[in-house]
C-alpha cells in the first residue's frame, strides 16, 4: 500500500519559517539530543517516557552505508515484518505511534483511480502502528525515520484497496513496549464499525495540494474517458467474427474424475490436449485450441494448481513447542496462535545449528525464494510447496533440500475435497490428537544484510490411503524418530532424508469437514477446526 498518505494535526503557527529552515533547525535540535559518538547507535527515547518527535516517514535501517542507494519504504507488511532483516529488530525493539486525522486510499475504476478519505467513525485520531529506526551519518548527523505496519484490508476497506494501516485502539498503544505483551497480536485488521470512508477530490493526487478541500467529500467520477483519436480503431462485423477463436466443443471436455491422456510434443513446449491445456508450471487451464492442437496466445497461470491447498494451523503454545522439539527459541517474540497460517506469513519453525549442535526455533516467511533470485523476478509468483519427485533434482529445490531441512510445527492442515462441483474444506491432523512435524526446505535470499529473508517451502508427497479420498496429495509427515535424520543432525548424507520422502503410514492421519470459513484467509479463530 505504497499509496498511503497521512494527515496529521499540529499546532502552532510556523509564521514565514520556510520548509528548507524549519528542516534544518530539526536536524539541530536532532544533534544536539545525540549521544556522543561511541558505539555509533543513535539514541533511544528515556525508559518509562512517551515522547513526540519529528521523524522522517521511510525507514532508513541504522546499518545503511550509502543513504542514497538504501531502501526506504514507507510501508512494513504486518505478515512480513518478523522475518524481514529490513524491520526485524525494529519491531523487536523500536516500535511507534503515529496519530493521524485521516488517511487516503485509491481505488481503481475504469474511469481512473478515485480517492477515498478513511476516517474514525467518533471523530478521534487515528493512531497508526509503526516502527522506527535511528541513522547516524559518518559526520554524526543523526536522521530518526519510521515506516507504517500495514495489514489485510478488512470487510470496509477491501471494497478499495487489498491493505490497510494497522489501527491501534486507545487499549492497545501498550504497543509502545511500556507494558509485556503479545505485540504481533495487535497487527490485525480494525473492526468495520469503528471506521467510515468517503470518496474525495482528485486534487489530493498531487502532494502540492495541501488544504481542508482534500478531505471534503465529492462526488467520484463515472463516465469512461474517452480514448485519443489515434488510438480509435474500428472493424466491421465480418472481421470481428473471424477473429474469434472456435469454441471448444462439449464432447471433448473431460468427464468428472475421469483421467486426462496428456501428449508430450518436442522439446520445450508445453503439455496440451485439445481443448485443455497444461501449462508448463502444472496450472490447468481450459482455454481454446486450434485444430493441431496448438493453444491461441500465451498461457498464464491461474488460481487452481497442483498440489497441496497451502493453509495449516499453528496453535501449539511456545513452551510446549520448545520442549517437544528440545529446541533454543531465537525467534524475536512468540507469536499469538493462528488457526489459519497462508503463504506469505511467518509461522516457526525448526532448523538444526550445526555451529553450536542444537535445534533453533525461527520465524520463516512462507514461499520459497532461491538465493540466486534476481531483484527483477521478485514479483513472480513463489512456490510454497515442493513435490518429493523432484526436490532432489530441481535447480530450485536441490541446493536447500542438499542442506538447508527444516520442520513445521502444525496442529492440522487444510485441505479442499470437490465434491458435486464445490470445493469443500477438510481439515486433516494426527488420528492421536499430537501435533504434526511437517517436512520443509528454507533459504536465505538477499545479498545484504537489509534484504536478507529467510523463506521455506513444504514439501508435498502422493496422498497416503487416509488422505486419497480429499486430496491426491498431503504434506510430508515426519515420525519423531525420524527428525533428527531430516535436519541432518547426524551427517550430511542425502540417504536418510531421501528415504524419508514417502507418504505417511496407513491409520496415522484423520480428516473431518470443517466451516468454509476457512477459505478465506482473514479469518482466524478456533471456530475454524471445529466439525462442520
Amino acid at each position: 500500500m505504497r499509496s498511503l498518505r497521512v494527515v496529521a494535526s499540529a499546532r502552532g503557527d510556523p509564521g514565514a519559517v520556510s520548509h528548507h529552515q524549519r528542516a534544518a533547525q530539526h536536524r539541530a535540535e536532532l544533534k544536539r539530543r545525540a549521544e556522543p559518538a561511541g558505539d555509533g547507535d543513535p539514541p533511544s527515547p528515556r525508559d518509562g517516557e512517551r515522547r513526540l518527535d519529528l521523524l522522517r516517514w521511510g525507514l532508513i535501517p541504522s546499518f545503511t552505508k550509502d543513504l542514497k542507494a538504501a531502501p526506504k519504504p514507507i510501508n512494513a507488511r504486518s505478515e512480513m515484518a518478523a522475518g524481514s532483516g529490513l524491520f526485524r529488530a525494529a519491531l523487536a525493539q523500536r516500535r511507534a505511534l503515529i496519530p493521524a486525522d485521516v488517511f487516503f486510499e485509491w481505488r481503481k475504476l475504469q474511469a481512473g483511480k478515485q480517492p477515498y478519505a478513511i476516517a474514525r467513525r467518533d471523530g478521534a485520531p487515528l493512531a497508526f502502528a509503526g516502527l522506527w529506526e535511528g541513522w547516524r551519518s559518518p559526520e554524526g548527523e543523526t536522521v530518526r525515520s519510521y515506516a507504517i505496519l500495514t495489514t489485510a484490508a478488512n470487510g470496509l476497506m477491501s471494497r478499495i484497496h487489498e491493505r490497510m494501516p494497522v489501527v491501534l485502539e486507545p487499549d492497545d498503544w501498550a504497543w509502545l513496549g511500556e507494558e509485556a505483551g503479545d505485540a504481533p497480536a495487535l497487527m490485525r485488521p480494525a473492526a468495520e464499525a469503528v471506521l467510515r470512508l468517503w470518496p474525495v477530490s482528485r486534487a489530493v493526487n498531487s502532494v502540492r495540494n495541501n488544504g481542508p478541500s482534500c478531505s471534503t467529500a465529492s462526488t467520484p467520477r463515472t463516465r469512461h474517458r474517452r480514448a485519443p483519436l489515434h488510438q480509435v480503431r474500428t472493424r466491421s462485423k465480418r472481421d470481428a467474427s473471424a477473429a474469434r477463436p472456435p469454441v471448444c466443443p462439449a464432447h471433448l471436455l473431460p468427464k468428472a474424475n475421469q483421467p486426462i491422456l496428456l501428449h508430450r510434443p518436442a522439446q520445450n513446449e508445453s503439455y496440451f490436449l485439445t481443448g485443455y491445456v497444461l501449462c508448463r508450471d502444472s496450472d490447468l487451464r481450459t482455454i481454446p485450441t486450434q485444430n493441431d492442437g496448438a493453444p491461441y496466445g500465451r498461457l498464464r497461470r491461474t488460481e487452481w494448481r497442483l498440489g497441496m491447498c497451502g493453509r495449516f494451523a499453528q496453535t501449539l503454545p511456545s513452551e510446549a513447542m520448545t520442549r517437544l522439539f528440545e529446541a533454543r527459541d531465537m525467534r524475536p517474540w512468540c507469536p499469538a496462535p493462528s488457526w489459519n497460517v497462508a503463504p506469505s506469513a511467518a509461522p516457526t519453525t525448526v532448523v538444526w545449528d550445526p555451529e553450536r549442535k542444537r535445534r533453533v526455533l525461527m520465524l520463516m516467511r512462507w514461499g520459497f525464494r532461491p538465493s540466486w533470485q534476481k531483484y527483477s523476478d521478485l514479483a513472480s509468483v513463489v512456490p510454497f510447496n515442493a513435490r518429493c519427485e523432484t526436490v532432489a533434482t530441481s535447480r530450485m529445490f536441490a541446493p536447500a533440500f542438499a542442506r538447508r531441512r527444516c520442520l513445521v510445527p502444525v496442529t492440522a492442515w487444510y485441505e479442499w475435497a470437490r465434491a458435486a462441483g464445490q470445493k469443500v474444506p477438510h481439515a486433516l491432523g494426527r488420528i492421536d490428537g499430537a501435533p504434526v512435524a511437517i517436512g520443509g526446505i528454507w533459504e536465505a535470499w538477499g545479498r545484504e544484510a537489509w534484504e536478507r529473508t529467510t523463506t521455506f517451502a513444504v514439501v508435498t508427497t502422493p496422498a497416503s490411503d487416509d488422505v486419497r479420498a480429499v486430496h491426491h496429495r498431503m504434506p510430508l509427515v515426519l515420525e519423531q524418530r525420524d527428525w533428527a535424520t531430516w535436519l541432518g543432525q547426524d551427517s550430511q548424507n542425502l540417504d536418510g532424508a531421501t528415504a524419508l520422502l514417502r507418504p505417511a503410514p496407513p491409520n496415522a492421519i484423520i480428516a473431518w469437514r470443517v466451516s468454509t470459513a476457512v477459505s478465506n484467509p482473514r479469518n482466524n479463530a478456533a471456530e475454524l477446526m471445529a466439525a462442520a
